[in-house]
């Protein structure tokens, strides 16, 4: 499995990223095509990108709740975008792919968009996760939750190899009350915990807390061959 991540910035050229990944980092050279972390042995391919007029859309969008207008006007600004392509399916694999994004912003890059699960990071906050390196900042890095009329979803935990989650507001009117701190917490146990569960299986926050059953689905939200597919399925949390 592989994800990606895309960092723009403001070069001239592929030679000059090439120069400045090996001028600002001690563990990384970038070779052609190819960024090595050299402690680790971690490969990476780079792709290279043109200025995309539309990138701004989609960080105002993914960045909503952290990047302001003079982010976004910082972002419209890049001149071409580094896009990290990597192995993925394990917090090892994405702790190497935190570290990889942190070595292409030393060299000039201004912020992160992870492509595997559209959530988009300042350049302070994904220099913190490589410094920090704690199981929580992967979720925090490369785990994003969307809101339906009836639900919240998770995207990204195929990058850490766990499933997604999906809990289901209480009641009939399609409020949420709670929901999305039920559904943080549940998603940060599987890594943390790493709990043994099965169907019918009950979680909650304590125990004068609403109970959740879980059940286990197949992921049919996107194609097999779509960097968001989880081949590890979806956690369902519903309190019915």
């Amino acid at each position: 499995m592989k994800a990606v991540i895309g960092v723009p910035g403001y070069w001239k050229n592929r030679e000059e990223i090439v120069k400045q990944i090996a001028a600002n980092n001690e563990d990384f050279i970038c070779a052609g095509s190819t960024l090595m972390n050299t402690q680790t042995q971690a490969f990476f391919e780079l792709e290279i990108y043109e200025h995309d007029p539309d990138l701004k859309i989609s960080y105002t969008y993914c960045g909503r709740k952290t990047f302001t207008d003079a982010d976004i006007a910082a972002v419209d600004r890049h001149t071409l975008t580094v896009y990290i392509i990597g192995e993925a399916g394990s917090p090892e694999l994405a702790r190497e792919l935190i570290k990889a994004g942190g070595a292409v912003l030393n060299a000039g890059g201004i912020a992160v968009k992870v492509e595997s699960s559209g959530i988009a990071h300042l350049k302070k906050d994904w220099m913190y996760f490589v410094k920090n390196d704690e199981l929580v900042d992967l979720y925090k890095a490369f785990v994003a939750v969307a809101k339906s009329t009836q639900f919240y979803l998770s995207y990204g935990m195929q990058v850490l190899g766990y499933p997604e989650g999906q809990v289901f507001f209480i009641g009939e009117d399609g409020l949420s009350r709670g929901e999305l701190q039920v559904l943080d917490v549940f998603l940060i146990s599987l890594l943390i915990d790493e709990p043994k569960l099965e169907n019918d299986h009950t979680f909650a926050l304590a125990a004068e807390k609403p109970k959740y059953t879980l059940k286990h689905v197949y992921y049919d939200k996107y194609p097999e061959d779509d960097l968001f597919f989880n081949p590890q399925g979806i956690w369902q949390l519903r309190n019915d």
